[in-house]
């Protein structure tokens, strides 16, 4: 298996205080959605940053790059745009794929709404941002369909049941 290196920036206590270990869920969710792409035949390290923040910081980035005053649960930014958004080429130049941000908060709060284990939902959306890293997304619905699909596939191999199922 190809190497992965997350970088951490834990801006909030609660997520020090989670009763599971972050580091082997986050390594765990992005080597499972990693391996249902074709990024590790192209090149043999990935790496990536994962913020994991709160609310105020997720509506201030949503803000700032995204033009949406509101939090939300996780966001992506992918190192190169045009190398992310020709999944189906991959033609990374380096290693380094992007930064996740992740808002405790809302996590939080949508896992009780949606009756999911935190570590689940926070593990789908280490998927999710994932795949976004790499190229996937939902605008349209076919799109949408196929990150779908991944996401359920990849959650799968973790033990966790598909999240669009509430």
């Amino acid at each position: 298996m190809s190497n992965i290196k997350i970088n951490y920036v834990i801006s909030v206590k609660n997520w020090k205080e989670e009763r599971f270990n972050i580091k082997e869920l986050t390594l765990k969710a992005a080597s499972a959605a990693l391996k249902l792409t074709k990024v590790f035949s192209c090149v043999d390290e990935v790496e990536f940053t994962i913020n994991l923040s709160d609310d105020a910081e997720l509506q201030n980035l949503n803000k700032e790059f995204m033009n949406n005053d509101y939090p939300t649960n996780v966001l992506s930014f992918p190192a190169n745009e045009v190398n992310a958004l020709k999944h189906n080429g991959y033609s990374f130049l380096e290693s380094y794929i992007g930064d996740i941000a992740i808002s405790f908060s809302r996590i939080q709060e949508e896992a009780i709404e949606q009756g999911k284990e935190f570590k689940n939902h926070y593990a789908h959306m280490v998927v999710h941002a994932i795949l976004h890293l790499v190229g996937y997304d939902h605008q349209i619905e076919s799109e949408a369909n196929v990150m779908e699909s991944l996401e359920i596939q990849a959650l799968k191999t973790l033990g966790i049941d598909n999240p669009y199922e509430i």
